[in-house]
């Protein structure tokens, strides 16, 4: 709600939109995600960042490397959040062991960051690494209990290991804590 009132105030007001943009899209609003990122000027490497997440979720990994690159210009290669997503992107394109290992360095590094965790779980999942996602996922359970991208990506997890009733009791605890997730709701 501050989010929306500070763009009342100001419209163009970038970080608002950044921010606003990374909530839609950790609830797989994307269109309203891209909206806000689309509202940022177009050098923004957070927008950047999180318009290459949005269409490595789309699985458009040509616009998402665009993004990356746009983002590569002004922020360090080392970062963090550019070497996840950077990484997801690689791991769509060719699911190399090597990038699963690249990945999994930067758990040390994301360690006191819940959003990075849950993009690396996210990345461990679509690399079919269950093991090393559910250890980060339980991890995750104790600082941030209530957060349903948590259970969302828990469902995600126990759905691919063919744990049908695992993966409903969670996307069934996502949408009680928000029952508009996308990503629950398909799970």
């Amino acid at each position: 709600a501050d989010l929306n009132l500070a763009l009342q105030y100001n419209p163009h007001n970038a970080a608002a939109h950044i921010m606003l943009g990374y909530v839609a899209l950790s609830e797989y609003f994307f269109t309203k995600a891209r909206g806000h990122f689309a509202s940022v000027d177009s050098q923004n490497p957070e927008a950047n960042l999180g318009l290459a997440l949005l269409y490595i979720r789309l699985r458009d990994i040509k616009s998402a490397n665009d993004h990356l690159n746009r983002a590569g210009f002004s922020m360090s290669p080392r970062h963090p959040y550019y070497r996840v997503i950077k990484l997801y992107a690689a791991i769509l394109e060719n699911p190399e062991k090597k990038h699963v290992g690249d990945a999994l360095s930067l758990t040390k590094e994301l360690s006191g960051d819940p959003w990075g965790q849950l993009v690396l779980v996210e990345l461990l999942i679509t690399a079919s690494e269950y093991g090393s996602a559910e250890t980060i996922l339980d991890s995750l359970a104790q600082t941030i209990p209530g957060n349903e991208q948590l259970y969302a990506l828990r469902a995600q997890c126990s759905y691919a290991k063919h744990d049908y009733t695992g993966a409903e009791g969670f996307a069934k605890h996502t949408v009680s804590l928000n029952p508009f997730n996308a990503l629950a709701s398909t799970a």
